[in-house]
């Protein structure tokens, strides 16, 4: 063992031994770093082919017609939603549309507790049973393509009619 050990050693030194000495030697040979103008690097790189700017970009211009786009932009989006909020406020033509709408727009609460061993298809039929979705084999589906049946949570949740399928999962996934 002492003897492959010291084997071990002198390898060692002799490989340190023969780089420095090859280091030192080459040290004359190699190419020295070379300080080059700006006029010498921009003519290099442009043989590379790089395309080289002179000047920096005039930012100010650029500014003023991202703004210029931004405020448009802003201006539509107002038009728009004013379109919207008009087609909101005409008047309905029949009482039975008025009856329909307000029967959409009531939101009901409801507690959905979720114990220990329920699976997804059981918590969509207990979703169904209250009117909270209306079809259980398509939020359970919903529930497995998006991963959300296996992070079901124990708990009680408040949930309304109002909400998406996506805010019931995200509710009883806690996320």
């Amino acid at each position: 063992m002492k003897q492959s050990v010291q084997a071990f050693a002198l390898g060692i030194l002799c490989a340190t031994a023969l780089l420095s000495i090859v280091y030192y030697l080459d040290k004359n040979n190699t190419n020295h770093s070379v300080t080059l103008t700006n006029q010498q690097m921009i003519k290099h790189l442009e043989e590379s082919g790089y395309n080289v700017e002179d000047s920096p970009p005039n930012t100010t211009n650029s500014t003023e017609e991202e703004t210029q786009k931004l405020e448009s932009s802003v201006d539509s989006m107002e038009t728009n939603e004013l379109k919207t909020e008009k087609e909101e406020v005409e008047p309905h033509e029949n009482e039975d549309d008025l009856e329909e709408e307000a029967d959409k727009e009531k939101v009901t609460h409801h507690t959905l507790v979720i114990n220990t061993g329920m699976s997804s298809m059981t918590i969509a039929d207990e979703l169904f049973n209250i009117g909270l979705i209306q079809d259980t084999e398509e939020f359970n589906q919903f529930l497995e393509e998006n991963d959300y049946s296996t992070k079901i949570q124990i708990g009680e949740y408040q949930l309304s009619t109002d909400m998406t399928e996506k805010q019931i999962a995200d509710t009883i996934t806690k996320q």
